[in-house]
């Protein structure tokens, strides 16, 4: 159980260092759901990238368009 821990706390540091927070804070969640599912690891890894996406796109849409000058 201390190596799982040591894990889940270094996936947790890899993704901070490559700015992926939804990944870091959801991949245990959503590898217990894959288990119980029957998932494929390929399906698992396709449903984290999208939840990564769908967040970076709602920050993208709530921010003002930075590339518009105000004169």
């Amino acid at each position: 159980m201390k190596t799982q821990a040591l894990e889940q706390a270094s996936i947790q540091q890899y993704c901070k260092v490559v700015r992926m927070p939804v990944i870091g804070a959801n991949f245990v969640t959503l590898a217990e759901q894959a288990v119980k599912e029957n998932h494929s690891h390929v399906r698992y890894l396709e449903a984290l990238l999208a939840m990564e996406c769908e967040e970076r796109d709602r920050h993208r849409d709530r921010e003002p368009d930075s590339g518009s000058a105000v004169a």
